[in-house]
């Protein structure tokens, strides 16, 4: 693993302007957009968004670990496992379906489109960063600069979110391993063309990227 101040380019007492002054400086030739990769890209993204916490740099400086707290994940991956068995204990009809496959691949559903949509939120955020670099000439009080700051902060928390919602989602697959559901034949009086709906997929998908929170509430 590299180490995440060389990353960035920084020394270890660096404060968070020095560290925020240079992510912004190396994102943009990083970027897969702008002749960079997207390897290289996250490594940049994950050591600022690492240096940048106060928690989890003290834990990088103390153990070399990276790893967001493990508690958290665990917590925010039972959520969505409630979120969606509130949905089966709701369904009449549960029964009837196979619940382990439906979560299974509402959750895999999540993961695809969080993953899906992370490239258009770095791309916003590079925006962004060219914006502020274009203003060559500020006054003392930099309010306009102080503003789109609070936005390419705002979207890099947005980024940041993504992958942890990602990671909350892997862990509740992981939780899944196990289960097996003996599924009751539906009565031919109650078949349908479609073979009934997947609670799964509508409940936890619903308003899907309407709340960078996501469905899941994380």
């Amino acid at each position: 693993m590299s180490d995440l101040y060389s990353v960035l380019g920084v020394e270890e007492d660096a404060d968070d302007t020095i560290i925020r002054q240079a992510y912004r400086k190396r994102a943009k030739s990083a970027h897969p957009d702008t002749g960079g990769s997207a390897e290289k890209f996250r490594e940049l993204s994950n050591a600022y968004e690492v240096l940048s916490n106060p928690d989890r740099r003290r834990k990088y400086d103390e153990t070399g670990s990276t790893e967001e707290a493990q508690d958290h994940t665990e917590a925010a991956a039972i959520q969505i496992l409630d979120n969606l068995v509130s949905s089966m204990a709701a369904d009449a009809d549960a029964k009837f379906t196979d619940p382990v496959r439906i979560m299974r691949d509402t959750l895999n559903a999540a993961q695809k489109k969080l993953e899906g949509d992370i490239p258009a939120l770095q791309r916003e955020e590079l925006r962004l960063l060219d914006l502020e670099a274009r203003f060559l000439k500020k006054p003392a009080k930099d309010i306009v600069g102080q503003l789109l700051r609070r936005r390419i902060e705002a979207k890099h928390g947005e980024i940041d979110m993504s992958h942890r919602q990602i990671a909350a989602v892997k862990r509740a697959v992981e939780m899944l391993e196990g289960y097996e559901f003996k599924t009751e034949e539906r009565p031919v009086e109650h078949r349908t063309i479609t073979g009934g709906v997947d609670w799964g997929a509508y409940e936890a998908m619903r308003g899907f990227g309407q709340t960078r929170r996501g469905p899941f509430g994380i």
